[in-house]
């Protein structure tokens, strides 16, 4: 029956409008399964199944919950259902519009076969969207169960960080920061507390999503390829929390960045957690004004840089968890040069390796070809044995065949056996090699060698710092 048909009998036979409605809600939910022969089941549950109408002013309103969902059915499906109203002689205007799940019509959308009331349906959907987030590379997170809130070190570089994100997650079925950005430099403890967030939202049985950026970016360039976009975009909806990290990363990918706004979005208003993080506050990420004003509306927690004290009581710590025995003074060597916590927490682990394999203790010269593993090769000038003995002799105001004599003048020997460790240590060269450019015997430059790495220490902090200051001579 049309539509006029319906109004003609309204009005000769005084039939309520609801018929009119009723009837409408019918031919809709046909279409609706004329749509399904088309598309895949699960297509059908995540994208036509849900959808309701409702009808106002001569106007055909298709309710949606999110932003997200509204642009993909006008972009996918409005066409076909507006040609498939009009096939039905209903002439109405139809759109789309957001309302929450809360909204219904004057009498509830029947769905023709039960799809979305059946409980054993309701479980088939949860596992098919299951195994696609399973193909897709996003499954429930294991987070590091050590990264807890209470094993956190504090102090007033990461203070306000910490008690800010334990307070998103103190009341666990309340959203009330969103977005949460936490920005810092690299290696100063954002992934702990990170990690803290989820281990207490999965003790509470929420779903949570951890990803990188440069795994987000993968994974939908993946979905793209295989064309499930549309499923990789509702896959987040799965998570009550979705945690992206290093966001800077993707920051020049201007297509995936917008996709990773728009589905955090959507989060949002579907009332999903959403916890970024990034080196770089969001007034400094290059992004447009909407992005950066999405970034601050939520809120905002930063870490400084680490205090010296607080790396070292942090790699103390670590050594002490290890039972790992390193001197303070070279520890304090290590922590001063290396930045990055995990990067500390890898040279702690090589030195605890060679400790094992040598029963010689370890000496400052060590420590520095740990620190130069892992933070590459340094741009210095070229170093030989005459740079070094002109730099020393600069340095330490000695002249150069002064150097060279066999007098024992303290300053004299302080540069002498200085120019000998950074020959040995940093140069390489052989200990008889060393003893002919000083014109001694070797056990003169074993044993200056022994005495050197306390004067290394004590005048520059270390080999690296020597060179660093001697070739700016």
């Amino acid at each position: 029956m049309t539509v006029a048909q319906l109004k003609n009998e309204h009005f000769e036979d005084n039939y309520s409008t609801e018929i009119a409605i009723d009837n409408i809600e019918n031919i809709f939910n046909s279409i609706k399964d004329k749509i399904a022969e088309s598309i895949s089941d699960i297509k059908y549950k995540t994208w036509i199944g849900p959808l309701k109408i409702e009808v106002k002013d001569d106007k055909i309103i298709i309710l949606v919950k999110s932003s997200m969902i509204k642009s993909y059915i006008e972009d996918t499906y409005l066409s076909t259902i507006r040609k498939m109203f009009v096939e039905n002689e209903v002439k109405y205007k139809v759109a789309v519009d957001i309302k929450m799940a809360t909204t219904s019509l004057k009498k509830p959308v029947a769905d023709s076969d039960n799809r979305n009331d059946d409980n054993s349906s309701s479980r088939d959907i949860v596992e098919e969207r299951e195994n696609i987030l399973w193909s897709l590379g996003l499954t429930k997170t294991a987070f590091d169960e050590k990264m807890t809130f209470d094993a956190f070190i504090e102090d007033p570089s990461n203070l306000f960080a910490k008690v800010a994100m334990k307070q998103v997650c103190s009341d666990i079925n309340t959203v009330r920061y969103n977005p949460v950005i936490l920005h810092a430099p690299i290696g100063t403890g954002k992934t702990h507390l990170l990690n803290a967030l989820g281990n207490t939202y999965q003790k509470n049985n929420k779903k949570v999503l951890y990803l990188t950026a440069q795994k987000f970016s993968e994974v939908y360039i993946k979905a793209v390829q295989s064309q499930q976009v549309a499923e990789f975009k509702e896959a987040f909806l799965y998570f009550d929390t979705i945690i992206i990290e290093h966001i800077q990363h993707i920051i020049a990918r201007v297509k995936t960045l917008e996709t990773l706004f728009n589905i955090m979005k959507v989060c949002i208003e579907t009332k999903r957690q959403v916890i970024i993080s990034s080196t770089q506050s969001p007034g400094q990420i290059l992004v447009d004004s909407e992005m950066k004003s999405f970034l601050g509306m939520g809120l905002v927690a930063d870490i400084s840089k680490h205090s010296p004290e607080l790396k070292l009581q942090i790699a103390q710590l670590f050594c002490k968890e290890r039972n790992i025995i390193i001197e303070t003074a070279l520890l304090k060597i290590l922590v001063d040069k290396i930045i990055d916590i995990r990067c500390l927490y890898a040279s702690i682990d090589k030195i605890e390796l060679m400790q094992k394999i040598s029963s010689q203790p370890i000496k400052i010269h060590d420590i520095e070809k740990i620190i130069l593993d892992i933070q590459g090769n340094q741009d210095r000038v070229e170093w030989n044995s005459d740079k070094v003995i002109e730099k020393c002799s600069k340095h330490y105001l000695v002249r150069k065949e002064h150097m060279l004599s066999s007098r024992r003048k303290v300053e004299w020997v302080r540069a002498r056996w200085v120019a000998m460790g950074v020959m040995k240590y940093k140069l390489n060269l052989s200990s008889a090699t060393i003893a002919q450019i000083f014109n001694c015997n070797r056990t003169s430059v074993c044993y200056a060698l022994n005495k050197v790495d306390v004067i290394i220490s004590a005048d520059f902090g270390g080999y690296d710092s020597c060179l660093g200051l001697l070739e700016k001579l």
